[in-house]
């Protein structure tokens, strides 16, 4: 159902209230990814554009009516925001302890369940051709299972937009913005 409510029977509501609509930090699933290499950043913002296109889940918000029913609404449009945090420039000790301050305080940010997606992301740049992408995710849209299999479909889009970005250099068109490296998603 594209921008409609649809109620929660019981095993779905996953015991989560939404009376407040916001969570607590517990309720994240946080994750860190490692990329050594070219970066398209540019690639990589519109893969994950194209999953919250093809995944419901990642554009669902979640409400509660005044008798506590819970309701889900799957929205037709969701953008996503990149934030890029540049810390090569910090001595290594400080650009590690300011990486892992920053994954801390993504982690613990809560999300509004009526206001997807239910995912941030910060992609934090370390060095030439290395950066940190974070990515958390309220457990209401997933598990750890589920995880793997979102990064095995970012990783086909983000390739795949890559390639296109290769086309469009060819015929000519702008390419997109890079930094330097060969691209590898690590985990």
């Amino acid at each position: 159902m594209k921008d409609g409510f649809r109620s929660l029977s019981c095993s779905g509501s996953s015991g989560f209230s939404v009376s407040s609509s916001r969570t607590h930090p517990p309720d994240n699933l946080p994750q860190a990814l490692k990329i050594m290499g070219e970066l398209d950043i540019s690639a990589l913002r519109e893969a994950f554009r194209t999953l919250l296109r093809r995944r419901d889940v990642l554009r669902t918000a979640f409400f509660s009516s005044l008798e506590g029913e819970l309701f889900q609404c799957v929205l037709c449009d969701v953008d996503i925001n990149l934030t890029i945090r540049d810390v090569s420039s910090l001595p290594t000790f400080e650009r590690e302890l300011e990486t892992a301050t920053i994954a801390f305080e993504e982690a613990r940010k809560i999300f509004d369940l009526e206001r997807p997606p239910l995912l941030r992301l910060t992609l934090l740049c370390l060095g030439p051709g290395e950066h940190m992408l974070i990515l958390v995710m309220h457990h209401i849209i997933t598990d750890g299972w589920s995880m793997s299999i979102l990064f095995k479909e970012l990783s086909q889009s983000y390739f795949k937009e890559l390639s296109q970005s290769y086309e469009r250099l060819a015929a000519g068109q702008e390419p997109c913005a890079r930094s330097k490296g060969d691209g590898r998603l690590t985990q």
